[in-house]
């Protein structure tokens, strides 16, 4: 018998036969790309990563990392937090299987604490390095959450990481001042924060060794060289607040403090306070009031400035006095009962109170008894706060301190003078004129000449508008906004546009860099009344 081959039929067998060994292979290079953990779920789009460090780095031997997580949380070792892992860091090794608990050994770093953070010492030379986040039994979770592996190149030498441009203070540290890891707390708390080794300045401030607080709220650590965030998980004090009332919902919640530059920017190396975790419940007691040190101190203690209110406004170098009530003062080493020295915190949150205070430039001892103090202070903003010491500089128990309260610090010589009857007034307007929407506005003066923006000629100036606002600083430049209208071109006049209604007008004269004269040359403030017609309403 006489077999016929169908060619067409071989060819479409071969075809089916190639595509299911295709299809197969795809098969098991797709299972193979799904890696397996162990039993516990990750979060979808869960990540680690470093967030100092990058791939190809030059790093000292010596070195502090700090891990970042997405789309999950941080949990102890042992806790069965839901959607939750702790970190562990791989040195110089590849990933280990994945389904079971993860070595612990020189190669494999585990941070079970639910640290963040931490410091490291690695040898000069080439080494790689990979975050693996485990579950409450170190084992991977499926899919596993790891970061890249990175290779970093370790210097004798390199500089520390950095955070942004600005340096911070050897040893310098935010702290919680009346929080601790693991704390009950009501919902609506005031919180205080601490500051070592450097000075709080607001925002805008360029003094040196210096920064504002910020309070990261169920966050990790944001990029250190970027300014921080601003919003509900990343909160600004740039007014250089040391305490800040908090509302936080009830249950679990993460609090760091983190400090940011003049620009809200982390310092090189960043200055942060731990992570610590806290539980908000409803009918929680308060953090429990402040202990100090082994003395105690009389009911009803308190510490004072005399003379001296918030808000005050002081020249460089000033006499502050300290008052005390309940309490007498003594020098330093002396055990009298009921008795302590002044220090004098500047720019600073309080220092731990069961501790010796500080003996530097943001915290003044005056251990020979003294009551008041001739303390010299760069312009700008200030805070001051008293704390009382024992005879060995530890804080009583309870603390026995004063209020802190905000100066400006103003330096009257260093403003371009001004003749004591120079003057500013407008030409044709008063107190109660009208005006049109669209009105045209004289500027008088005597006894000194106008003269543009950036000319520096004695006895000169030029004009300022404020509109609808007080009167700003006199020892910066004027603000540039719509309140404070700028004539830097040296006018005498101006057509301004104003909303109908009611609004005060002054005027203020300035030296070239646009900081008012000492005296301050300045009109007295008016209000006009602004119609469609220019006419008052009968």
């Amino acid at each position: 018998m006489r077999v016929v081959r169908n060619l067409a039929s071989d060819r479409l067998g071969w075809i089916a036969t190639l595509l299911s060994l295709a299809i197969a292979g795809c098969g098991a290079a797709f299972a193979q790309g799904q890696q397996a953990g162990g039993p516990t779920r990750s979060g979808s789009g869960a990540e680690v990563y470093f967030v100092n460090l990058s791939d190809g780095m030059t790093v000292p031997p010596r070195l502090k990392i700090y891990f970042g997580i997405r789309n999950m949380e941080v949990a102890p070792a042992a806790s069965d937090r839901e959607n939750s892992g702790h970190h562990h860091l791989l040195i110089d090794t590849e990933l280990p299987p994945l389904d079971q608990p993860i070595p612990n050994d020189f190669n494999h770093l585990h941070f079970g604490a639910g640290q963040t953070e931490a410091e490291i010492t690695l040898k000069p030379g080439q080494h790689t390095l990979q975050l693996l986040l485990g579950d409450k039994d170190h084992i991977p979770h499926t899919p596993p959450v790891m970061s890249a592996r990175i290779r970093v190149r370790v210097v004798e030498g390199a500089p520390a990481l950095a955070g942004g441009p600005t340096r911070s203070a050897p040893g310098a540290e935010a702290y919680f001042s009346n929080l601790r890891d693991g704390e009950v707390i009501p919902p609506k708390l005031t919180i205080g924060f601490g500051l070592k080794n450097m000075s709080v300045a607001p925002a805008g401030s360029g003094r040196e060794n210096s920064g504002h607080h910020h309070l990261l709220i169920d966050t990790e650590l944001p990029p250190l060289d970027e300014p921080i965030p601003n919003d509900f998980n990343h909160l600004h004090f740039g007014a250089g607040q040391t305490e800040a009332e908090v509302t936080l919902k009830p249950g679990q919640h993460t609090l760091q403090l983190l400090l940011g530059d003049k620009d809200h920017i982390p310092h090189s190396p960043p200055v942060m306070s731990r992570r610590v975790r806290v539980r908000v419940a409803e009918g929680a007691p308060a953090p429990a009031p402040l202990t100090g040190g082994p003395t105690r101190s009389a009911p009803g203690a308190e510490a004072y400035f005399r003379g001296l209110n918030d808000g005050a406004v002081i020249a460089p170098k000033s006499t502050i006095r300290f008052g005390l009530k309940g309490m007498s003062v003594a020098p330093a080493g002396v055990a009298r009962e009921s008795s302590g020295h002044h220090h004098l915190l500047i720019d600073t949150g309080l220092p731990p109170l069961d501790q010796p205070i500080p003996n530097d430039f943001n915290h003044l001892h005056f251990g020979a008894g003294q009551t008041e103090a001739e303390v010299s202070l760069k312009p700008g903003e200030h805070t001051l706060q008293l704390l009382l010491g024992d005879k060995d500089h530890v804080p009583h128990t309870p603390p026995v301190m004063s209020s802190r309260i905000k100066v400006r610090v103003v330096d009257a010589s260093a403003r371009k003078p001004a003749p004591a009857d120079a003057r500013v007034y407008f030409i044709d307007l008063h107190d109660g004129s009208v005006l049109p929407q669209h009105a045209t506005i004289h500027f008088g003066l005597s006894h000194m000449g106008v003269a543009p923006a950036g000319v520096d000629k004695a006895n000169t100036g030029h004009h300022h508008l404020l509109v609808d606002t007080k009167l700003p600083p006199l020892d910066e430049p004027i603000p540039n906004d719509f309140n404070h209208l700028h004539f830097g071109a040296g006018q005498t006049e101006a057509v301004v546009t104003l909303p109908l209604g009611p609004h005060t007008l002054q005027l203020l004269f300035a030296d070239e860099g646009h900081i008012p004269h000492n005296p301050p040359v300045m009109s007295k403030p008016i209000r006009v009344y602004v119609t469609r017609t220019g006419r008052r309403r009968r």
